[in-house]
This record gives C-alpha cells, structure tokens and sequence, in this order.
C-alpha cells in the first residue's frame, strides 16, 4: 500500500469514526430537550471542546494562509481579538446564559428573545434572521471542507460534497446535539493536532519565526514587493487598500468582527443550554479558552512564512494566484513540507472543521423553523411529531445549502461573505447585552436586528470595497445606539421578568475563581509558606476565607466598607484579602511595621469599619488616640482587639 493511499484511507476513516460516534447520542435523542440539547448533560470538555469546533470552521484553518496576501499585523490582531473574544463570551456569556435557561426550561437563542422580551414577533423575527444568514452561510462551510476533500481523494468537487453533508446529516438526525457535541470533542482535538505539526513544519522549514522573519525582511516577493512589507501594520494587503491607505483600518475591522463575534453567535450560545451544571461552565471556562488560544497562535499567522517555502518553487504567475486566493496556501504548503500519511491526518482537520460547523448549524437551523416558527402556529402538535419534525429538518437545509454551494449566483454570494458577521451584529443587543442590561425592551431588539440586517448586508454590497471597512463596524454602529434609544423610548417588560433576570444573574467577583479551583483542585497546595513550612490546599484556603468574610458580615462589615489589612507577609495577608472581597468590601493595605502616627493618619484617612491586624499592631491601635465607634479590630492572636 502506498503513502497516498495511506492519506486517503486516514480521511476516510474519520469519515467513519465520527459517524459511528455519533449515532451514540440516540440515547438521550428521544425528546427535544434531549435531541436539542443533549438532555442538558455535557460535561466541561464535551462543552469547551464542541464550541471551539463548532466556531472555527475550515475557513479558520485555510485563513492561515491570509497572511500571505496581508501583512504579519491580520494574524495578530487576530490571534488577540480571539482569545479576547473567548474569554468574554466564556466569562460575560456562558454562565449567566445557562442559569437562565436552566430556570425557564428555553432551547434556542430565538426562545430566549421571546422569554426575555414577552415578544412572539421578535422571536419570529430573530428565528427568521437565523433562517436566512445560517442557511447562505453553510454554503461557504461546505466549499471550505470539500474544496479540500476533493483534493485529498481526488474525486470530483461534487463528489466531495456529498461525501462531507451526508456522515453530518445522518449522525445529526439520529443523534442531535449529543452526537455532534461527542464528535466535536474527538474533531476539535484533531483540528489541535494538525494545527500544531503543521506550525511545526513551517517553522522548522523556515528556521524558526525569528530567522523567518528576518528572511522575509530580506526578500522581495514577485521579485518587486519588498518582504518588509509584511512587517508593517500599515504595510502589505489588497492593493486598493493600500493605494487608499486602509490597510489598517481594514485589518482591524474585520480581526475585531470575526472574532469577537463568538459573544453572540447563536451555534454557540445554544451550547451553553446544554451544559450539566455550573460547575461545568467554571471548568469549561478555561478549557475552551485556552483551546482557541492555542489554535489562534498556532494557525494564523503562517501565511507571510510561507513565501519562503513555496516562491523559491512556483512562478510569479502562481504566486500572484495565491495571494489572490489565499485559500490554497496552506494546503500547498502541507502537500510540500510534510510526509504522506501523515499528511493524510493534517489534511483532515479542515474537513473535521466544515464537519463540526455544519453539525451545529443546522441543529440550530431545525430548531428555528420547527421551535421557533412551526410550534407557536400550531401549540397543539405532539412532542413525538415536533421531534419527527426536527430530525428531518436538517436534510431539507443540507439540501438546500447544498444546491446554493453548487449553483451561487452573485448575490448568494455578497450575503454569504456578509452572513457570518451580520449574524453577529443582529444579537449583539438582543441577546448579549440583554442578559445584563433591565432596560433593554423588545422594540430595541427587533429595531436592533432588522436595522444590524439591512445595513449589515447592504453596507456589503455596495460600500465594502469603497471604504474598505469591513460592514459589522457601520451595522453596529447603527443597530446598537437604535437598540438603547428605542428601548429607553418604549415600555420595559413585566417587573416578574425582570427579577427572574435578576435572580438568574447574581453578581460574581474575583474570589469565585478561588471557589472553583476549590471544587476542581480541593487537596492540591493553594499556598506554600516557605518560612514555616507551612501548606494550605484550595479546600482548605476557601473554608478559611468563608470563615473570615462570614465573621466580618457578623460584625456589621458591608458591600463597599472599607477594611484595613496589615498582617505582613503571611498566608493571613491572602486570606483577609479574599474574604474582604468576598463580601464585596474594600481592601485597604496597611505596612504592619507602620509607626503610630503613620495608622492614625491611614486610619482617619480611610475610615475602615473594620481592622484586621497581628496582636501587638492591634494594640498599638487601640492605644491610639482615636475614635474608634463602631471598628472592629481582629487580633490574629495575643492582642486585645475584637476577634471575629
């Protein structure tokens, strides 16, 4: 058997696997919360993992090569707008989502609109803006995948169509979000590995990014473009743009829309629904972030490399065809640099991406139209034939999808480039900031939608390649500043919806992060004390803290008092601190070696309502000629001070 062989039977293969795995989610498919969320049982690494492939698509693995074309400054910013956008949806999203929808028993992102804003009209609405962008938006996941599925197997494009829909239909219907979120795990870990042999392979091809980088500056491309240019933010991309002077700006605009958008992209956020408890989205927390962090370091910024691998090997003409079809960069590259067979697993992961994109996809697709549409016309119809319904549905947007990748004409095609970040911008407001802000009403959102909708897609059209600012910029600067004028304009919800909302998002702070790690690492040394040896596990730091914040609210210390910490360098300095923030008090630090004066002077300056201090400091304290009404000093021992 030869390598090649071994490449196409390793695609194959996974083909296979994933189908397999996937009819395992049938078990928990027979309702539909089971089928649409998973019977609200993922775990932390189901959940991370399912987000992070359901987000980046192959178009997240060939834009790798998109700094071949733009300068080093588009894979930075957008690794950095990444791994910002991860971490706020995980942090500012996920939990307050899924506490949410644990208490009103929502399954889509349209319920929520519903729910949260008392409309039937703004869920139709949001359900039919998910309905159009996702159904175009497919079309380009599916180009992506078999664009290189057809390369690898050497089938016709056609072919390589089919072969990508018809494994993600079949374990979709059966399975539901359990089957796709068990094979995102297995395909975002895949996606991870390929990521990080083919960043190997580039590097040491290059010798390392430092010498790349110098090689680079030290190159002309095409014989005529200096390769310092890629070392410019203001430097090398589409050459309008640079004759305008927008390289920057359009750098920034589209790194800040393509990645931030993970705050309120509905395949992701319907996940959050599905996560077993709390505790999961504290663990999946960091998971998933480190997970698209390390993808986003890994992939993006390899294109400017590869002028040095391929150029030497291809003419000025092929290199002019790369740069304006970027696409094909990275795959050239892997076909150049690394071996078969294992070039077989590599090439894999572009199509485990389109894969775990289209999964979600067109679950949150079939739960739109039968949800979001079908359900509320007709209220009386069985679970057992909503749920025949939401199998089905899928086929018919795999379908329909799959007819406009084939026969696009130009305007499916200005809507598929403006889709994904027009979906963005129409739930931004609605969704993300309705979370946290009472005031949001539900003429805000639907005003916020439809304008996002129009000028986001229009803006596309006819201003893009004009102002060279990618269309989420003008949309939310419309859509956002109308979904607070209107809602500020227009009558709020009922008071019970907004106390649920309330009730559902209690306020959290930094010493939550000390309870999680408490939960997940209980035995493990939270501090170690070198001078007395002494260790301190996360369990048993967080009883020590919830012992001390529980004291100071005993004696009256409130949210916003302020408590003066002078306990020096020992493990109590961290344990005062974290209970002063637990209960949402100020902590005012205090050198223990201080002179009387210097207290009294800290003291009258600050106003504490309460002291936390060794014995002898306590002392000094209360000597001091000060008064004292209503401060509570505590002693760690031998002073005279008030011990809580």
């Amino acid at each position: 058997m030869d390598l090649a062989t071994i490449d196409l039977l390793i695609v194959l293969g996974m083909i296979v696997v994933v189908t397999a795995i996937g009819v395992r989610g049938y078990r928990v498919s027979g309702s539909i919360t089971g089928y649409f969320l998973a019977g609200r049982g993922l775990g932390p690494w189901v959940l991370a993992f399912s987000i992070m492939a359901t987000y980046f698509s192959a178009a997240s693995f060939l834009a790798g090569g998109t700094t071949y074309l733009y300068n080093l400054g588009f894979g930075a910013w957008l690794t950095a707008w990444h791994i910002i956008g991860v971490v706020l949806m995980w942090t500012l999203v996920a939990e307050r989502l899924f506490r949410y929808s644990s208490k009103t028993n929502i399954v889509s992102v349209p319920d929520f609109i519903e729910h949260r804003y008392q409309s039937k009209g703004a869920k139709m609405i949001s359900a039919s803006v998910i309905l159009l962008l996702f159904t175009l938006y497919l079309t380009s996941v599916y180009k992506g995948g078999a664009v290189i599925l057809a390369t690898v197997l050497n089938v016709k494009f056609e072919v390589a169509l089919l072969l990508l829909a018809l494994p993600v239909i079949i374990y979709v219907c059966v399975g539901g979000l359990k089957a796709a979120a068990l094979n995102n795990l297995v395909l975002g870990a895949l996606m991870l590995l390929a990521a990080l042999i083919t960043f190997s392979a580039i590097m040491f091809a290059v010798g390392g990014p430092i010498s790349g980088l110098e090689k680079l500056q030290g190159m002309n491309v095409m014989d005529k473009i200096p390769g310092s240019l890629w070392l410019r933010l203001d430097g090398m991309g589409p050459q309008p743009a640079m004759v305008a002077g927008m390289v920057p700006s359009l750098i920034m605009s589209i790194t800040f829309s393509i990645s931030v958008a993970q705050v309120a992209l509905p395949t992701l956020l319907m996940q959050f629904y599905a996560a077993k408890d709390a505790r999961v989205i504290s663990r999946g927390r960091i998971i998933g972030s480190i997970a698209v962090a390390a993808y986003a370091i890994l992939v993006f910024s390899l294109g400017a490399f590869c002028h040095l691998i391929l150029d030497p090997q291809i003419s000025s003409g092929e290199v002019a065809a790369l740069m304006k079809d970027t696409d094909w960069v990275i795959p050239k590259v892997i076909n150049m640099l690394i071996p078969s067979g294992l070039r077989g697993l590599v090439l894999a992961a572009p199509v485990a991406a389109s894969m775990s994109t289209l999964a979600v996809t067109l679950l949150v697709l079939s739960g739109a139209v039968v949800r979001d549409i079908i359900q509320p016309i007709k209220p009386g119809l069985e679970e057992k034939k909503l749920l025949l319904l939401a199998k089905l549905s899928p086929i018919l947007f795999a379908a329909i999808s799959l007819g406009l990748t084939l026969y696009q004409t130009d305007i499916i095609v200005e809507i598929v480039g403006a889709a994904f970040g027009t979906i963005f911008v129409c739930f931004l407001g609605p969704v993300t900031i309705g979370l946290y802000w009472k005031g949001a009403t539900k003429h805000g959102a639907i005003a916020s939608m439809i304008s996002g909708l129009v000028v986001g897609l229009l803006w596309y059209k006819f201003l893009y390649k004009v102002t060279w600012i990618y269309p989420v910029i003008p949309a939310l600067a419309v859509s956002l500043p109308l979904f607070f004028v209107v809602s500020m304009l227009t009558p709020k919800p009922s008071n019970e919806v907004l106390e649920l909302l309330g009730a559902k998002c209690p306020v959290v702070n930094f010493t939550s992060f000390l309870e999680a790690n408490a939960l997940y690492y209980k035995e493990k040394p939270a501090i170690i004390f070198p001078k007395s040896g002494e260790v301190i596990t996360y369990a048993a730091l967080l009883e020590k803290v919830n012992r001390l914040a529980g004291g100071l609210k005993r004696l009256g210390v409130n949210r916003g008092d302020r408590v003066l910490i002078s306990t020096g360098n020992s493990p109590e300095t961290i344990i005062s601190y974290f209970a002063t923030w637990r209960i949402g008090a100020v902590a005012v630090p205090a050198n223990p070696d201080f002179k009387a004066d210097e207290f009294a002077y800290l003291i009258k300056d600050s106003e504490p309502r309460a002291i936390i201090a060794p014995g002898p400091v306590c002392d000094l304290i209360s000597d001091l000629d000060l008064e004292l009404g209503g401060v509570s000093i505590i002693s760690l021992g031998g002073g005279r001070g008030t011990v809580a």
